[in-house]
């Protein structure tokens, strides 16, 4: 799930996907669409559509929420599904 989120990351963002690690936010994350000149609603828009749910429980939380909890998040929905 990491590769399959990563896989999503790089390619909105892809002069930023070296600098991604366990521990970045999504502060850090969102930092980067905007020095992609990205718009903030339509990357969150992408990856939402792109990873099949929403980022809205994270949304409050950008400073401490990381990408090693958005991973863990994804695999939680993802073995309720199965």
């Amino acid at each position: 799930m990491a590769v399959r989120i990563a896989q999503v990351l790089s390619s909105l963002v892809p002069d930023y996907i070296a600098a991604l690690r366990s521990d970045t936010t999504l502060t850090d994350i969102f930092s980067w669409a905007e020095g992609n000149r990205t718009d903030t609603v339509q990357f969150v828009e992408s990856l939402e559509r792109e990873l099949g749910f929403e980022f809205d429980e994270f949304i409050c939380d950008l400073d401490r929420t990381t990408f090693r909890e958005i991973v863990e998040y994804a695999v939680r929905r993802q073995s309720h599904a199965a």
